[in-house]
């Protein structure tokens, strides 16, 4: 980039802008780019295909949803995302108590 020689770098995370074609425009996605003089060009990948295109889709919800909750600063928003993932423990007294212990240790980061 410094010299205007183009880099191939294999991971970048940019908005995506049809890169991942089975993943909304507009969520970040990581995928390889050549960066030069001019900038960041990042490569359009194939699609990921089922089921991992319906896992990022959930992924992207629950990220949008997050994002939600702190522009409100709202915990209850938090904590629905936290509940709807599903890598999230089974039963909501276990998330809530992950909750709480997070929302805890980062209480100075969070707006609510």
């Amino acid at each position: 980039m410094w010299n205007d020689e183009p880099a191939r770098i294999l991971a970048v995370n940019v908005p995506n802008d049809g890169y991942l074609p089975d993943v909304a425009d507009g969520a970040i996605v990581e995928v390889g780019a050549v960066v030069d003089g001019d900038g960041i060009h990042p490569e359009h990948m194939d699609p990921l295909g089922e089921p991992l295109a319906g896992w990022v889709k959930t992924q992207v919800e629950l990220q949008e949803l997050v994002v939600e909750a702190a522009l409100a600063g709202d915990a209850d928003l938090a904590f629905k995302a936290v509940r709807e993932d599903p890598c999230s423990p089974p039963d909501e007294a276990s998330c809530r108590a992950m909750f709480d212990e997070l929302r805890h240790l980062q209480a100075d980061k969070l707006p609510f």
